[in-house]
């Protein structure tokens, strides 16, 4: 029907009948490899956002890893540092803190990264040819490197600032009151000193976010894990804007949707708090 509208549309130019024809197979291929275009686009941003999605839950794995670890190894010991600030541990936390923030992850990356291989295993990430490609994301073996790399920034951070939370509280009137009381060590420690620095630590662990989200790209790359960092300089690489923008909104929405769950439980733990500081 389209088709004989088309002709007769040219028809009522009184043309010939071959130059008609002629024109309105041109406009019939043309509209057809328009709409090619238009639903292979649709095929393609449909693909990469799923590819996206699937790199980005690697990531999301890969990342809350290392702040996990990271943050429950430096608050105990930044506890322990702060407790007994003189002692031998208590010093070499301190210069291992301060090295973490300071050493570069590329760096870090490539000693942990010939450490597994000459000694312990698997130092790569995702294989990229697999049944399922979510088999390797909770293997222990090969998530154990770059977690490591990814938790030592916000260890030292969390530490650093435990110890300081720590040697502030300890020196409060009401912590002197407690010990001058024979309240056991254990009963002053929890219940009178966590819940005083619990903030402090929080913030701590909502700043190594963005340490460890700006060490993702390196860590990932060097480990062959395939999340969205790795697949963000690939993309860059190969100049595909689409890629490119669904992974950095991915990862823009992590650090945001983080951040604003640490302030609410902060908000929980201090209703004073704004949870805006």
């Amino acid at each position: 029907m389209a088709f004989l509208l088309t002709f007769f549309s040219f028809a009522a130019l009184d043309k010939g009948v071959l130059d008609i024809f002629v024109k309105t197979i041109v406009a019939i291929k043309s509209t057809l490899v328009s709409q090619y275009e238009y639903y292979k686009n649709i095929s393609e941003t449909s693909d990469k956002f799923i590819l996206a999605s699937t790199a980005y839950f690697r990531s999301i794995i890969l990342l809350m890893s290392g702040i996990v670890i990271g943050s429950a190894f430096g608050f105990v010991l930044g506890i322990i540092s702060g407790s007994k600030p003189r002692s031998i541990f208590a010093g070499i936390s301190s210069y291992f803190s301060f090295a973490g923030i300071f050493v570069p992850s590329f760096l870090l990356a490539l000693i942990v990264l010939i450490l597994f291989v000459r000694y312990i295993g698997p130092a790569t990430g995702i294989r990229f040819v697999l049944i399922n490609p979510m088999v390797d994301v909770f293997d222990p073996r090969r998530l154990l490197a770059p977690s490591l790399v990814l938790a030592v920034r916000p260890m030292a951070y969390v530490t650093q600032i435990t110890i300081g939370a720590l040697s502030e509280v300890i020196t409060k009137d009401y912590i002197r009151t407690a010990n001058a009381k024979g309240l056991k060590s254990r009963i002053i420690l929890f219940r009178h000193i966590l819940p005083n620095i619990a903030l402090p630590c929080l913030t701590a662990v909502n700043s190594s976010i963005f340490f460890s989200l700006s060490s993702l790209l390196v860590v990932e790359w060097l480990f062959a894990w395939n999340g969205a960092g790795y697949m963000l300089l690939e993309a860059v690489e190969k100049r595909d804007p689409v890629l490119t923008t669904y992974l950095l909104v991915f990862i823009g929405a992590s650090f945001m949707i983080l951040n604003f769950l640490i302030k609410l439980l902060m908000l929980k733990l201090d209703p004073r708090s704004t949870g805006l500081n």
